[in-house]
C-alpha cells in the first residue's frame, strides 16, 4: 500500500513567513482516519494469510499451535496474534470481548460462533469469516484447519451470532 505524503511547493519552504495552509491541515486530518482504517484492513489481511497458511495443520483440543495443532479458539488467537492483536483463549471469552455484526455485513476477520450441540444455545465453536461466503476453522470432525462454505445448511442452523474483534 501507498503512503501518503504531502509535498510542498518550494517557495513555500523558501518563504520567510512560513504558515502551513488549512487545506494542509485538513489533509493531514484526513489522513490519519484513513490510516488508522488501513490499519484494520491490514490486520484483517494478515488474519487471512495466517489462516490459510494453517490450512491442514491438525486439530487438537486444547491447542493454540505448534505440533500438536488447535482448537478453534487457539487457531483464532494464533490468528490474531499474527496480526498483532491481542484476544482472549476461550470461545466464550471471545465471544464476549466483541461486538455483533449483522451477518450480511461480514467482513474478513470476523467471528462467527455456532452450536454444535442440539439443544444448547451457547457458543461453542468459533470460526473466522475469509470472505465470499467462506470461513477458516478447526474442525472437530475432520481433525484438521478446514475451509468451509458458511452458506450450507450445516451451518446456517447452529449459527449463535456474527461478532467483530476489530
Amino acid at each position: 500500500m501507498s503512503s501518503h505524503r504531502l509535498f510542498l511547493p518550494l517557495f513555500f519552504l523558501t518563504s520567510t513567513a512560513f504558515a502551513v495552509p488549512s487545506w494542509a491541515m485538513q489533509l493531514d486530518e484526513t489522513l490519519g482516519e484513513d490510516s488508522s482504517v488501513l490499519a484494520v484492513e491490514t490486520e484483517r489481511a494478515a488474519i487471512t494469510d495466517y489462516l490459510r497458511a494453517k490450512l491442514g495443520a491438525p486439530y487438537h483440543f486444547g491447542a493454540a499451535g505448534g505440533k500438536k495443532g488447535f482448537d478453534c479458539s487457539g487457531l483464532v488467537l494464533r490468528a490474531y496474534a499474527a496480526a498483532g492483536v491481542q484476544v482472549p483463549r476461550i470461545s466464550t471469552q471471545q465471544f464476549q470481548a466483541s461486538t455483533p455484526v449483522p451477518p450480511e455485513a461480514l467482513r474478513e476477520g470476523d467471528l462467527l460462533f455456532y452450536r454444535m450441540r442440539d439443544g444448547k444455545s451457547e457458543p461453542l465453536h468459533v470460526v473466522v469469516y475469509v470472505g465470499n461466503g467462506r470461513a477458516i476453522h478447526a474442525s472437530i470432525k475432520h481433525q484438521q484447519v478446514r475451509e468451509i462454505d458458511i452458506t450450507r445448511k450445516v451451518w446456517t442452523s447452529r449459527l449463535v451470532a456474527a461478532r467483530a474483534l476489530l
